[in-house]
């Protein structure tokens, strides 16, 4: 195993633990995409078996929505009244759809998210752009003792009553890009 892998378990489990993470007690989005997703980047069939059992496998359409046009497995989760989706696409790319969910503490959640990482890894951040209502925000994880960086992205729908409130994802950037 990778020494980087071992040292995002630690930062994952961190984050879980942080009383700051959350913002809005009922709001669990990036808690819940930590203890998924990127704790499971490296390992997906890992994540592929721990989704399997926590919950319902997606397909056809169903599966379309969170997979956007691209391969991949993909679920639908349920946990305390919300709504999640996760997608793992066979470029490598977990992503984490939650349905509802309060967007200041999302943002936030998420800087603080890659504020922590800063003690472990050096941090790219990439400046907030907005386009059709959708907040894009993103930072690079860079890992001097792994050829691959760490590519994190959120999407945030900000409008009340939004369909869908925010996307994240994470996946290594390929050895062969820029």
């Amino acid at each position: 195993m990778k020494l980087h892998h071992w040292r995002s378990i630690p930062l994952a489990m961190l984050l879980l633990a942080t009383s700051g993470l959350a913002q809005a007690e009922d709001d669990q989005t990036i808690s819940a995409f930590v203890a998924s997703c990127f704790q499971y980047v490296d390992k997906p069939e890992e994540l592929t078996a721990k989704l399997d059992n926590v919950a319902q496998r997606l397909d056809g359409k169903s599966a379309q929505n969170f997979l956007t046009g691209r391969t991949g497995k993909a679920w639908l989760m349920t946990h305390e009244d919300k709504v999640y989706g996760f997608a793992l696409l066979d470029q490598g790319i977990c992503t984490m759809t939650a349905i509802s969910g309060d967007p200041k503490a999302i943002v936030s959640d998420f800087v603080l998210f890659g504020k922590t990482a800063e003690d472990s890894y050096k941090v790219e951040w990439e400046p907030v752009t907005t386009e059709d209502g959708w907040d894009e925000h993103a930072y690079t994880l860079f890992d001097p003792d792994n050829p691959t960086d760490i590519y994190m992205r959120m999407a945030l729908n900000k409008a009340a009553g939004a369909h869908v409130r925010a996307i994240v994802s994470v996946g290594r950037i390929p050895d062969d890009e820029p």
